[in-house]
């Protein structure tokens, strides 16, 4: 069949017969080129077209062969002389094209300097320094170091199959961190944490890695996998050994390591309570035995599920090989050396997330934001860390950072996901459903306070825009503020702190300013796993979250598109505080994007229409576009604003002329529908002051227009199968892409298009 095909094709090409030659590739022959370029049973087809003029071969983007064997007594050769090399031309094609390397931009990665939010799941995303009590979480693809005691985050270390990461844990020296990946074929990775090295790679799991511990020496390393992988390996880590493994049937969600390695402990789903022994001789022989497993013994412990979330050893002791467990109905476990029930404590929570433990206390994370710290031999109640407080801009916390006394009764409190004491029980790090990341001083029970906040969005970020010069002026906020919106219905305003400022500044550093688009949604009882006073999604005005957002020139207004249609302006004021100016409710569909120009606001939507509102007129609907047939998915006003251009999913992009008379009247003229090279488009960026559009989409290029003329001017082909979204330099020099293989690229448009690649994400950038 593909005999066939190739014979079509190149009749057409040719306009001649055609002869196919099957010869036995040799072993000296080199390969194939492309990736799919290897021939089927061992054999290369190739074709020879002699009649045929050379001109006419090679015409065409066609693949052609540079060779054409000679015929017996023909004039390329006699005839007792070997036939040229045959080349393999059937998948030519179909091999990728290969980075451009102009602009020397090729060999140069971009470089991660901050990550606002986290991919915290479970106690075991969450690890703390034995020694130095940095923390180190999962964002991604990326493990971020974060240290309480100068509050910055100072290293970073990228997966490099791009994949999300899962669970972290530090070696008791402090020198190793190991960290498991989810998905398909996961690896664990161990990092050199002083050098930043990898220092190995170890494959063993079919589906995630759900946890990870070293043990007491750091020889050992034990790995356990999601239900669907069902395994849990030992590993001599440093030699890549696999010298013990077990099966499990169910969900495993915690694992721990005894203080002299002999045994491991899992917890996990129906009734999952298990202590496994670790073989010494194996250890010596290198070889693989299976693990023995010895359950706990639950008799006569309180009415619970017996799904367990969590597992650790005590370390009262350094002999201490006693274990605490945690059922996912609220209920602390002690077990005896003998792994016989001992005592138990109801926490009073509806549910419980993860367990931490040190010679001073036993913290539990619990829901509507409860940690409860108890004694670890006597499991007498210590205290309850303060909820999460409400957020407050820096300079306005008062107290040193301590939190509110008292809560307001209608708040409700987004669920504890993990927590994790340092080894001197001095600090303790609370993760929440909300992505927040607190750090608490316990040193006195008495007087808890708060030393550090990390903020983030709860859910999907679906658009940044930098704040100009002005806004920030307005505003108050350092030059390079930007503003985020989210699925989470919130609009944020964000500010890198310099490197320079001290580490007893304020515990909220990058986040300046918070507000909820739509207005506050009714107070309910029990908000789980969302933000604090978020509501259900029936209720929430905004439809689901914010779409898109867009900053006035002058910096005095910020619009933004929610994903019920409508079109919200707000007035930015001094300390970063938004004012609502105007609701409107523009589009039947989610708002895709919104544009200032000068009093005009431009909207588009899934609803196929393009909306003109007037800012002076108390933003009244001055103008409608429906040339798309299609959903529209960006615009962007070039040309000094006398062009508006968009894009959509009818693969078009439509160039207007807007005019606007001294009475107020919007005018167009000069439309121009060009389509593009093929597939939905999905972004659009234009050059300030000039006549340059630049569009993204399923091209599989990134294609730059003349405003001017509605006309193409050049494509820069992209290494990924959609691009997704597309930002342009100030100057138009370079243009940033982030794609569908989670990439993020950088490409030079002046110096002929060389990329620059990083910046992977866990998934696609939005």
């Amino acid at each position: 069949v593909r005999r066939t095909a190739l014979r079509k094709s190149l009749v057409d090409l040719a306009g001649c017969p055609l002869r196919f030659r099957i010869s036995r590739r040799l072993p000296a022959a080199p390969p194939p080129s492309g990736p799919g370029g290897r021939g089927s049973r061992g054999v290369r087809r190739t074709a020879s077209c002699p009649s045929a003029p050379p001109s006419r071969r090679r015409r065409g983007n066609h693949p052609t062969t540079d060779h054409v064997p000679a015929e017996k007594g023909g004039s390329q050769g006699g005839p007792g002389s070997p036939a040229p090399a045959m080349q393999d031309i059937t998948n030519r094609q179909a091999a990728k094209p290969r980075r451009p390397a102009q602009g020397g931009l090729a060999d140069n990665q971009m470089n991660l300097e901050k990550v606002i939010g986290n991919t915290i799941k479970s106690g075991a995303s969450v690890a703390v320094n034995p020694v130095t009590g940095d923390v180190a979480y999962p964002a991604g693809c990326v493990v971020v170091f974060y240290s309480p005691k100068r509050h910055r985050q100072f290293q970073y270390l990228s997966c490099i199959n791009n994949r999300p990461l899962l669970c972290v844990s530090f070696s008791q020296c402090g020198r190793y961190l190991a960290a498991g990946e989810g998905g398909r074929q996961p690896s664990v990775l161990v990092w050199d944490v002083k050098t930043g090295m990898l220092q190995t790679e170890l494959k063993g799991h079919s589906f995630s890695v759900n946890a990870v511990r070293f043990s007491s020496d750091g020889k050992l390393l034990a790995s356990v996998g999601s239900q669907v992988d069902g395994r849990l390996n030992l590993w001599q880590w440093r030699t890549g050994a696999l010298v013990g493994n077990a099966r499990v049937v169910c969900e495993v969600k915690g694992l721990a390591f005894s203080h002299d390695g002999t045994s491991l402990v899992t917890a996990g789903t129906k009734g999952h309570l298990k202590h496994w022994v670790v073989d010494s001789n194996a250890l010596l022989t290198g070889k693989c035995k299976p693990l023995k497993g010895h359950r706990a013994v639950v008799e006569g412990g309180p009415p619970m599920s017996y799904d367990f979330v969590d597992v650790c050893f005590s370390v009262t002791s350094k002999d201490a090989a006693e274990t605490y467990a945690l059922s996912s109905d609220g209920f602390l476990l002690f077990f005896d050396a003998t792994r016989v029930l001992e005592k138990w404590v109801n926490l009073k929570s509806r549910a419980v997330r993860s367990l931490s433990a040190t010679d001073r206390f036993v913290a539990c994370a619990c829901a509507n934001g409860l940690v409860r710290m108890f004694h670890p031999t006597t499991l007498e109640y210590v205290c309850t860390l303060p909820k999460p407080p409400p957020f407050q801009p820096p300079g306005a916390a008062t107290g040193g950072g301590k939190a509110p006394q008292q809560q307001p009764p209608a708040t409700s409190w987004p669920d504890a996901v993990a927590v994790s004491l340092t080894s001197d029980s001095q600090r303790a790090v609370c993760a929440f459903a909300d992505r927040s990341l607190l750090v608490w001083d316990v040193r006195d029970p008495a007087k808890i306070c708060r030393c550090r906040a990390l903020h983030a969005h709860c859910a999907s970020v679906w658009d940044i825009e930098f704040a100009s010069e002005g806004a920030c002026a307005a505003a108050g906020v350092p030059p390079g503020s930007f503003f985020s919106c989210s699925s989470d219905g919130t609009l944020r305003l964000w500010s890198l702190p310099p490197p320079d400022e001290g580490p007893q500044a304020s515990p909220t550093r990058d986040l300046r300013a918070v507000l909820r688009v739509g207005g506050e949604p009714p107070p309910q009882e029990e908000v789980g796993g969302g933000v604090a006073g978020s509501a259900a999604p029936a209720q929430d005005p905004t439809g689901g979250g914010v779409r898109c957002l867009r900053v006035s020139p002058d910096g005095g207004r910020v619009a933004c598109g929610d994903r019920a249609g409508n079109l919200h302006v707000y007035g930015l004021s001094a300390g970063g505080a938004m004012e609502p100016l105007a609701m409107v409710e523009a589009h039947d569909g989610e708002v895709m994007c919104v544009e200032f120009c000068g009093d005009l606001v431009a909207t588009c939507s899934r609803d196929r229409l393009v909306h003109v509102f007037d800012a002076a007129a108390d933003f009244d609907l001055v103008r409608t576009f429906d040339e798309h047939s299609a959903a529209v998915t960006s615009l962007k006003f070039a040309s000094g604003g006398t062009r508006l251009v968009s894009c959509g999913a009818d693969k078009t992009c439509v160039f207007r002329t807007v005019e606007r008379s001294p009475e107020g009247v919007v005018s167009v003229s000069g439309v121009r529908r060009s389509p593009a090279c093929g597939g939905t488009l999905y972004d659009m960026a234009a050059v300030a002051g000039g006549d340059t559009v630049v569009t993204v989409g399923q091209d599989k290029q990134l294609t730059e227009w003349d405003a001017a003329t509605g006309s193409q001017r050049k494509g820069y082909p992209t290494e990924s199968e959609s691009t997704l979204r597309v930002r342009v330099s100030a100057a138009g020099t370079h243009a940033l892409t982030s794609c569908s293989d989670r990439g993020v690229r950088l490409y030079d448009l002046a110096g002929g298009g060389g990329v620059r690649g990083g910046g992977e994400k866990g998934m696609a950038c939005t």
